[in-house]
This record gives structure tokens, sequence and C-alpha cells, in this order.
């Protein structure tokens, strides 16, 4: 990283360092960057010294940042949303957080609408999603947590969700989905690789998701070819809907 101190990246837009055991980003500090829209630091060694750090760093355009796959611990690195008012994807999925006993409430932008909270809480903690600010979202990843339900979504009011992804977790209730907010705008729900076992339960709840187009349900070993023929068949007679359900066959 000592390529970085004191140089000048001043018309840089994108820096991409993945995979490179990173430790420390300290030396960007020394410099500003006025135009950086993308910063992707995955797979590295990053621990939450990044945090003072990522609050100094002069990136007004920012509206793209990955810290993917690093070994962030504290819950306030969400306490940087609130600084790249531009941020329109952040993923900060594979880094085990430990939950703090504050009730502090983390702002996102506006302008975020793809946000990746993958394989961060394993079951444990997960209510913390309530203390974050993720109601403007358009696509939200909260998969490989070993959610059992969705319980933690209840009370967010989703403005603009389009997709929503819970893949490979522990859900047994396809019921679970009616803890999403406004359902009307979702267009995909991906819950592939969980352990739902009541499909049929669909047909009394798919009427609340108008614009559904997409459910993923592979890799849930329960469902059955023909336990969806029979359903789909009642599900069309009752609702006009345009959906695709994915299922293995």
């Amino acid at each position: 990283m000592s390529i970085f101190y004191k140089r000048d990246f001043g018309n840089l837009e994108k820096l991409i360092l993945i995979g490179n055991k990173i430790k420390d980003i300290s030396s960007l500090s020394s410099n500003n960057f006025p135009h950086l829209k993308t910063l992707i630091l995955e797979n590295n060694d990053l621990d939450s010294s990044i945090i003072p750090i990522l609050k100094k760093l002069n990136l007004p355009e920012l509206n793209q940042l990955s810290l993917y796959k690093n070994k962030i611990t504290d819950i306030k690195i969400f306490s940087l949303m609130k600084k790249f008012t531009k941020l329109k994807l952040f993923y900060i999925g594979e880094n085990k957080f430990i939950n703090d006993d504050s009730n502090d409430f983390y702002k996102f932008p506006k302008s975020l609408e793809e946000f990746g909270l993958t394989g961060n809480f394993d079951g444990k903690n997960i209510n913390f999603i309530r203390r974050l600010g993720i109601e403007n979202l358009k696509i939200f990843y909260i998969s490989r947590n070993k959610l059992t339900n969705l319980q933690c979504l209840k009370e967010i009011n989703f403005i603009r969700l389009d997709e929503f992804w819970a893949d490979n977790n522990n859900i047994t209730d396809i019921k679970e989905i009616m803890n999403i907010g406004n359902k009307e705008n979702i267009r995909r729900i991906n819950l592939k690789q969980n352990k739902i076992n009541n499909l049929n339960e669909l047909f009394n709840i798919i009427h609340f998701f108008p614009n559904l187009q997409i459910l993923n349900l592979t890799g849930n070993d329960e469902i059955r070819k023909e336990e969806l023929d029979k359903m789909w068949v009642k599900i069309i007679d009752k609702n006009q809907i345009n959906l695709k359900i994915e299922i293995d066959y």
C-alpha cells in the first residue's frame, strides 16, 4: 500500500484491490480522491481499524464500496453510511459482526440501492438489522446467515424493494416472506437452499405480491414437482399473475 503514500491520484475513479492480504489502508489517508467512484477491498485482512481511516478519506463521489470477506467485527462500520451521500452499492458480507449493547440507529443515504449483508451473523444478533436505515433499498442480500425466520424485517418499511435474496439459510416456512414490508413492488425473491416444507401455503399469500415474477426455491429438498403443479393450478385459477417458480426437477 506504500504506493499510495503522498502520491497524486486526484483523477482516479476506480480502486480495486482484491485478495491482497491487506491489513492496513492508512496510506490512503495521505491522498485526496475527489473523483473516486468505486472502492473494492474484497477478500483481504482488514479489521475494524479501517473505520476511522475511511471516515477521514475524502470520497465525495463514491457510489460503490465493497468490504466483502474481511475481518471487520464492529458494527460501527455502518456509521460510515451517512458520510457517503452518493453511495449506491455497499457489500459488507462475510465479516462476522459482534453486536454491541447500544441502540444506535445507522442512517443510510437515500441513494443506496444495493446492500449485501451475507454471512455476517450465523443466526445470532440478526435483529440488529432493525437499526439500519435500509428502507430505500432496491436489492437486499441477507443470505448465508443461518436464519430460521424473517421476523427481523417486520418493522422495516421498504419503499422500493425490487429484489430480496435470503438463500442458503434455514427457513422452513414459506409464510416468512410475509414479514417483508411493502410487498407490492417486489419482482424477485430468492429462497434457494433453505428448508421450505409447506409450499402449499403459498396459495394463501401469493396475492400479497402482485408484481412478483421470479420465486427461486431450488435446493429446498422438501418441495416436490407434483406438489407445485397442483398448487400452481389453484393459483392461476384465482390470481392473474405472471410468476415463475424455480424448483429442482
